[in-house]
């Protein structure tokens, strides 16, 4: 079976000290559903099934309701299950969410393999794919767009809680890098850091916001950062280089 197709945005590389204290948001619990959300669920997925078959209904019947699939923009499961549309980010904690409050075994996986590439202008966007899943006899039960598939774990990456709201996070400050707004990028990713300080994407992902929006010293620090977590990291390595260059240039020309 075809899985859904790559829509967690990765890292976004610019061609081109310490977290601002803007860079500071309260917490969303990304996969949080409303009594309402609960109350549909438990009408449709029945409650004497083994745990993975209530979970292949769970996503039969949202899908049933017309939830559909698109690119964009991250949003709550709240959000997505109102207006019936998600990405991968979403629909993964959408299904968490819900299985959870039912009762269910569910966890948040990445599917192994390289990422997709896009260009955007002068950002190079790096994509992957996000998704609620549980255990079964043969493997692990993906749960996406593309239905319920079971796949071998060596496929899979399983990620911890934090990491998945983390990527929420993440994928918002990518999302308004790409609308051009590089302060409400820089306060999302810096939301991201905060429920995971080893995420190394969204330091890069940071690091490009910092430089677009002129704060080249903390764009520097984060690119360090990125260097300390994965010190084989290409992509650090060239922003932090370029970031270099321009902050000896305007020590040159102030």
């Amino acid at each position: 079976m075809k899985l859904a197709p790559r829509c967690l945005t990765l890292a976004l590389l610019a061609l081109l000290g310490a977290l601002p204290a803007a860079a500071r948001v309260p917490s969303v619990a990304a996969g949080e559903p409303t009594a309402a959300m609960v109350a549909w669920a438990e009408r449709l997925v029945p409650d004497d099934q083994p745990p993975a078959v209530r979970l292949r209904h769970l996503l039969d019947a949202l899908i049933a309701r017309g939830m559909r699939e698109i690119e964009g923009p991250t949003e709550t499961a709240a959000v997505a299950f109102e207006r019936r549309r998600a990405n991968c980010v979403a629909l993964a904690h959408l299904m968490a969410g819900l299985g959870r409050r039912l009762g269910l075994p569910v966890f948040f996986v990445l599917l192994e393999g390289p990422p997709v590439s896009d260009e955007r202008g002068d950002l190079r966007i790096l994509s992957g794919h996000l998704a609620a899943a549980t255990e079964v006899a043969d493997g692990i039960l993906v749960l996406d767009f593309a239905g319920a598939t079971p796949l071998p774990a060596e496929r899979l990456r399983r990620i911890p809680e934090r990491r998945a709201a983390a990527i929420y996070h993440s994928n918002l400050g990518a999302e308004a890098m790409v609308d051009g707004a590089g302060s409400e990028a820089v306060v999302h990713l810096g939301a991201a850091i905060a429920l995971d300080p080893d995420f190394e994407q969204a330091w890069l992902n940071l690091g490009v916001a910092l430089r677009r929006v002129g704060n080249l010293p903390a764009a520097e620090g984060a690119y360090r950062r990125v260097l300390e977590l994965d010190p084989d990291s290409q992509a650090a390595k060239r922003n932090l280089e370029v970031v270099r260059r321009l902050r000896a240039y305007e020590e040159i020309i102030p």
